[in-house]
């Protein structure tokens, strides 16, 4: 579950936002993002329901 667009972290650079140290978003961290937003969509937690959904799989949040 790792997607990384190059050519926007570039342009956030470019603008003097700076930038962190990477970190791994593995399904253990999206489960707790869930369990503490309470957001607990079956897109980001549940593999087999996220299958028959747009993606074919589960999907990270944005904001993690």
């Amino acid at each position: 579950m790792t997607s990384v667009c190059p050519s926007a972290c570039a342009l956030l650079d470019a603008a003097g936002t700076g930038s962190s140290r990477w970190i791994l978003v593995d399904q253990a961290r999206v489960d707790a993002f869930a369990d503490i937003t309470q957001d607990r969509q079956s897109i980001h937690i549940d593999p087999v329901r996220a299958a028959t959904g747009p993606f074919g799989v589960r999907r990270s949040r944005t904001n993690i």
